[in-house]
C-alpha cells in the first residue's frame, strides 16, 4: 500500500529561494496546504516534498502547509546548515538526505574524507525524530570506493536506535 507521497517543485537555488516568502504564501502556499491537507485528511499517507537548494525561510511555511518528510537537504546550499535545520525544524520533519555532501566531498574526497563527512553529519542530524541518509545523486566522478566508505561507515553508539530508522519504519510510529 502507499506510505508517502512524493511532491516535487524545487523552489531553491544555490544563494536562496527563487520566491520570497510573501511569493510563496501568495501563489504556492494556498494550493500546497489544500493538497496536502487533503491527503491528510483522508488517508494515513505521509508528505515527502522535494526542492532543490536553499530554501530555509520557506521551511515554516512549508511545515505549515503540511509536509512531513524534506527532500533535499543540500547542506551546501546558503543557509541550510544541518545544526540548524535539526535545532529548528527536527521535530517537525523527517530529513531524508543530508547525509553527505554531493557536490564536494563524494565527489572530490578521499574514501576517508567521506567516511568522517559521513559521521559529522550523523553526529549532528542523528538525533531527530527520524532521519535517512540516502544517496540519490552519484556524480560520474565518484569512484566505487567512495561510494562503499559511505556504507561502510560503521554507526556512531552515540546515535539512540530510533534515529536511525528508514522513513519506512518511521511511519509506522506515527
Amino acid at each position: 500500500y502507499v506510505q508517502v507521497l512524493v511532491f516535487a517543485d524545487d523552489i531553491g537555488q544555490h544563494q536562496g529561494p527563487m520566491l520570497d516568502a510573501g511569493m510563496y504564501r501568495d501563489f504556492l502556499y494556498p494550493c500546497h496546504e489544500k493538497l496536502f491537507r487533503y491527503v491528510r485528511e483522508n488517508s494515513d499517507i505521509r508528505i515527502f516534498y522535494h526542492t532543490d537548494g536553499s530554501i530555509l525561510e520557506l521551511l515554516p511555511h512549508l511545515i505549515e502547509a503540511g509536509i512531513q518528510i524534506f527532500n533535499t537537504v543540500q547542506t551546501d546550499a546558503a543557509g541550510m546548515d544541518p545544526a540548524i535545520l535539526k535545532r529548528e525544524f527536527g521535530k517537525d520533519l523527517v530529513f531524508w538526505g543530508g547525509g553527505i555532501d554531493t557536490h564536494r566531498t563524494l565527489p572530490r574526497g578521499t574514501p576517508q574524507q567521506v567516511r568522517e563527512d559521513v559521521r559529522r553529519r550523523m553526529q549532528v542530524l542523528a538525533r531527530v525524530a527520524a532521519m535517512s541518509f540516502p544517496l540519490c545523486i552519484i556524480f560520474s566522478a565518484t569512484f566505487s570506493r567512495k561510494i562503499s566508505s559511505r556504507y561502510l561507515t560503521p554507526p556512531l553508539s552515540t546515535v539512540n536506535t530510533r534515529s536511525r530508522l528508514q522513513v519506512s519504519r518511521w511511519i509506522s510510529y506515527r
